[in-house]
């Protein structure tokens, strides 16, 4: 089975610096919406658990500017 291309690895591959600085504003603000709407715990799969801990291979301090449905605590734990 042929591979799929990942289409945040496109975009982000295709993006310059000031690009990929607006489309995490956006994503931020997106985020921030969402997360007002949703009332109550977020309870996340083992799934969604590991994903986000793959990906918050981003440093501490840049985890804590970004994460939103867990305290930065909880996070590093």
């Amino acid at each position: 089975m042929p591979c799929r291309p990942d289409p945040t690895l496109f975009v982000l591959a295709c993006s310059s610096r000031k690009q990929l600085a607006k489309q995490i504003r956006f994503l931020q603000a997106e985020n921030q919406i969402l997360r007002s709407k949703v009332k109550g715990r977020i309870a996340l799969t083992d799934d969604e658990r590991s994903k986000l801990t793959r990906l918050g291979e981003l440093g501490r301090s840049a985890v804590k500017k970004i994460i939103s449905i867990v305290k930065p605590e909880t996070y590093a734990r």
